[in-house]
């Protein structure tokens, strides 16, 4: 079964646990990551409580995913 999914990434909203899961890294290792590297989303929060959850852009996620492979392969 051929199932296309068709949605755009610029709007698409992620858990923080699933971009860790899609840059294939552990949520501390994303987390150590959003807070050291300027290039790593930071994420917003989806509501004004202090506990809100952060969500991503998928699209800042695949560009980040791009930058890493990048880097990787100059070295």
């Amino acid at each position: 079964m051929n199932m296309k999914c068709n949605f755009d990434p610029n709007f698409a909203l992620i858990t923080r646990r699933e971009a860790a899961s899609l840059l294939a890294m552990s949520i501390s290792e994303f987390d150590r990551r959003r807070k050291n590297d300027p290039h790593c989303p930071k994420g917003f929060k989806d509501g004004s409580s202090r506990n809100s959850s952060v969500r991503f852009r998928l699209i800042d996620i695949y560009t980040y995913c791009e930058k890493i492979m990048n880097e990787s392969q100059q070295v």
